[in-house]
């Protein structure tokens, strides 16, 4: 007697039941492509999706998961590991898989003071801690669905970790000075630090940095009345940053003041700074003729009103003078 199909249960339904009870024959692409009829490939891919969605596929595949977290990642050996991951900072290496996530790690080879730190079941794993040893070490990486997942729902990398020696922060041993000059003359800025090499240096003016002022020197020529303002230096290296106490630039402008006449001759002042020889010049013709030395003098440490006295000339009715000066390195 022939058998009578199932009343009120389509043919299509009873195929999709027995599709998915062969669920571990159809897994791999391989079965897909002994199957001839297009019709039947297309059921059985609709099968696998539809089983995929349903939870029939939950664990990490090593063919299609993979370990998307850093795989190459730098320390310093007594400091705590931290990792800059886009614009994030995290105190530890967060762990993770893509796209099916991973609820159970293991890790060979890590450095001694760093530990993977998680709870199985969930899929927050990191690595954390404060390395204690420097080298470079290839950490062996293990991410599973679970704990007792078979091995072709497991994928594995090798983490790289470089640990560098400890690092010094920078000191300044030597503050750069203030200094006071007149327009036109340039002006050396230094600064000395210690600590762990490589070092690097930033100058700047106002908290504005200086672009190409990157040494311990920084040299400033045909300085004008607007770079007055404070310098400060900053000193960086791989365990931190340290700036520089400001130095004072100040740019005074250089003119006689006051010139009188006296009973013998005549007086001019003007403000000097510290550091500096003027030289006094004059002649008796507003055409061009040469200049004549009427005297010399250097100020002292500290800047205030110099002064120097010519005898008249005789038969002298008008006398001009200019003013140089000289930086005494």
């Amino acid at each position: 007697m022939p058998i009578k199909p199932m009343k009120n249960l389509p043919i299509p339904a009873i195929l999709l039941a027995a599709i998915l009870q062969l669920m571990p024959m159809i897994r791999t692409s391989e079965v897909l492509h002994r199957i001839s009829s297009p019709l039947l490939s297309i059921v059985f891919r609709w099968a696998t999706v539809s089983a995929a969605l349903m939870g029939g596929i939950d664990a990490v595949s090593g063919a299609s998961t993979l370990i998307n977290s850093p795989l190459a990642v730098t320390a310093t050996n007594g400091i705590q590991l931290s990792i800059t991951i886009g614009t994030r900072v995290y105190a530890y290496l967060p762990l993770s898989t893509g796209p099916m996530i991973a609820n159970y790690w293991t890790a060979t080879g890590l450095p001694s003071g760093l530990t993977l730190q998680g709870t199985s079941g969930l899929p927050t794993w990191k690595i954390a801690g404060t390395p204690t040893v420097s080298g470079v070490f290839n950490v062996g990486l293990t991410a599973k669905y679970v704990q007792t997942s078979p091995a072709d729902r497991t994928t594995t990398e090798t983490l790289v970790i470089t640990v560098r020696s400890t690092a010094t922060a920078p000191t300044i041993i030597t503050q750069p000075r203030a200094k006071e000059i007149h327009p036109g003359e340039s002006v050396l800025f230094t600064v000395a630090a210690t600590g762990t090499e490589p070092i690097s240096y930033q100058w700047f003016r106002e908290n504005i940095s200086i672009p190409g002022m990157t040494s311990p020197t920084m040299l400033l020529t045909n300085v004008q009345l607007s770079a007055a303002g404070n310098y400060t230096v900053k000193v960086q290296n791989s365990a931190t940053t340290t700036t520089s106490l400001p130095a004072q630039l100040s740019v005074t402008s250089l003119r006689i003041s006051t010139i009188t006449s006296t009973p013998t001759g005549t007086k001019l002042q003007w403000a000097g700074l510290a550091g500096h020889t003027y030289t006094l010049q004059s002649r008796n013709l507003i055409t061009p003729s040469s200049w004549t030395t009427g005297g010399q003098v250097q100020a002292s440490t500290n800047s205030g009103n110099l002064q120097i006295s010519l005898e008249s000339g005789t038969g002298t009715k008008q006398q001009f003078y200019r003013l140089q000066a000289a930086s005494v390195p």
